[in-house]
Order: structure tokens, then sequence, then C-alpha cells
């Protein structure tokens, strides 16, 4: 009797243990078929990450250099050297640049003048705007002065690197504006009266409608040229043209100039520049030939080859 009741324990507790066995071996299949689609997947994933870094590689230089264009590197103050394409000026017509505007410049100020760059110093011959011995032809001189100080800059303008070329003093995004329908326009009694500077010894002596207004578009450059503070660029080594011009009205004399700028880094003080006209009808007329500093536009996808941005190592460019 005992015997077969321990025979028949026996035999549930074989059961038991063959389903509690069964039981784990399915758990662990189950374990196991989980684990091997996750390492397939995870190997699925380090040949994509190895494919895309295997391009990466094989294109590293082609990432960096995208990287290192004037619009992303270049900034305020830095020092840039141009090739103007010129062998007559710099060296071998290479000159070194500061950057005047850049890309933070203009995300700030809602412009759109590019990464634009000046002369760090005069280039080129003296310009000369008006004739000492001819009325007429100091006034033509006169007002065609911003063309001639704009015509002097494509002389220098290497599409290479640049797309506009312009005198510092003129407008930053309109270059060549006074040879448009914009232009400054003449000299008026309307002009005069509506400035209350209104005096009737022009009128007397036939003078209004002759002379191109003045102009303050040189505010922009120079307030900009102010901020950098590494250095007065301003200053150069001579006296130098700033393309605007400026309408002095006195009690007995008037005076038509075109803004330049001397070694101190200030504007002249000289009154009536290039024509000075007094209430007796007498006139003043004188020419001067004064230095160039000229501003270029880059290329926005130019790229940076070498330097620094210093004045010891500035950037260099390549088209």
């Amino acid at each position: 009797m005992i015997k077969k009741f321990f025979k028949k324990e026996n035999g549930a507790i074989t059961l038991f243990v063959l389903l509690a066995m069964l039981f784990f071996l399915i758990v662990i299949f189950s374990v196991f078929i989980s684990t091997s689609n996750k390492k397939q997947s995870q190997i699925s994933e380090i040949d994509e990450i190895k494919k895309e870094y295997e391009q990466s590689v094989n294109n590293i230089d082609a990432i960096y250099n995208s990287a290192l264009t004037v619009s992303n590197v270049l900034k305020v103050g830095d020092v840039v050297r141009y090739d103007t394409g010129n062998p007559n000026v710099g060296d071998n017509g290479v000159i070194d640049c500061i950057v005047l505007y850049d890309t933070a410049y203009n995300r700030e100020n809602g412009t759109n003048y590019g990464t634009q760059i000046i002369s760090e110093d005069i280039i080129g011959n003296p310009i000369s705007i008006g004739v000492s011995n001819d009325f007429i032809s100091c006034t033509n001189s006169y007002n065609n002065a911003l063309k001639i100080l704009y015509d002097e800059a494509q002389k220098y303008l290497n599409t290479d690197y640049a797309t506009t070329a312009r005198c510092v003093g003129s407008k930053p995004d309109d270059p060549d504006w006074d040879t448009t329908e914009n232009e400054a326009g003449f000299y008026t009694k309307e002009v005069a009266e509506s400035k209350r500077e209104y005096q009737s010894y022009l009128e007397t002596n036939g003078w209004y409608n002759i002379f191109k207004n003045g102009d303050t578009n040189y505010t922009i450059d120079w307030t900009q040229m102010g901020t950098i503070t590494s250095r007065n660029i301003k200053v150069a080594s001579d006296d130098y043209w700033v393309a605007s011009r400026n309408v002095i009205i006195g009690s007995t004399q008037s005076g038509f100039l075109v803004r330049d700028v001397n070694t101190s880094g200030e504007f002249s003080s000289r009154y009536g520049g290039l024509l000075t006209l007094s209430s007796q009808g007498t006139r003043l007329i004188l020419s001067l030939s004064l230095g160039f500093r000229p501003v270029f536009t880059l290329k926005s996808d130019i790229n940076i080859s070498g330097g620094n941005g210093s004045a010891l190592t500035p950037y260099t460019l390549a088209p």
C-alpha cells in the first residue's frame, strides 16, 4: 500500500518537473529570440553608422572647406588679403583690407550688405577732382565726383573674389546711386528755403540749379569704421576722398565740396572745398588730388585658405 502511494507521488513530481523545465525552456527560448533580434538590429544600425562614417571621412575635406567661407568666418575688424588683379598696387596686386560689414552686422541691422572689406590704406595714384582754372569745368567735376570715384573703384574689382567695388563713403548697397534716377539732384531755391538756408545772392548771381545737392550717405561707413576699436581704421597714410558731397551755406559765401579725410582720421576743415561763391559774385575754384580707399563686397561662397585674421597673419582667400 505504502509502496503504491510513493509510486503515485513520484509520477506527480516527475510531471511537475517536466512542466517546469518546459516553461523555463520556453522562457529561455523567448529571451534568446528577443536578444537575437535586438543584436541583429544593433548590427544593422552599426552597419549604417559605419557607412555614414566612411562617407563622412571620404568627404571630410569638402565638409570642412564648405564651413570656411567668408560669410561664416570673417568678422568685423579681421584683416584679409585681397587680390585686386591690378599689379600696379600692393604686392603685385594684393592688398590688406579690414572687414567692415559681416554676417552678424547684417543680421542685427536688417541690412543686406554682404561681407564688405575696406582697403587698409590708400591705393593707386591720387584722384583729382575739380579744375582750378575754369569755373564750368570745375562745376562739372564737382557734379560728377561720385561717378569719378565709383569708376576708380572698378579698376580694383576682381570678380574672382568680389561682386562690387566702391569708394568709401558711398552707399554700401547702392554704390552707383548718383548715376541713376535716384541721384542727388541740384541745389535749388526750394531746397535752400526748406533748410532755412536761403541766401538771395545765390539767386541773384544765377547759381541755383547748377550744383549737385549734398548728401549724408557717408555716415553709414563712417559710423561703422568707428566701431572697430582694435585700431583707428579712419587713419591712412595720406588724405583721402569720401564719396559724399557737402553744401555749406553762409551769410556771405557758399561752399560746394566733396568730403575728404586728413591723416588724423578727421574730416578736412577746409571751407568751401572745390567751389566757393561769395555774395559779391566772386568765385573761388580749385582742384584737389587726394588718395583713394576702395571697399569690396566679397562673394559669400569664397573659401578661406589660410591665416587667422590678425594683422600679422591675415586671412587669405581661395576663389
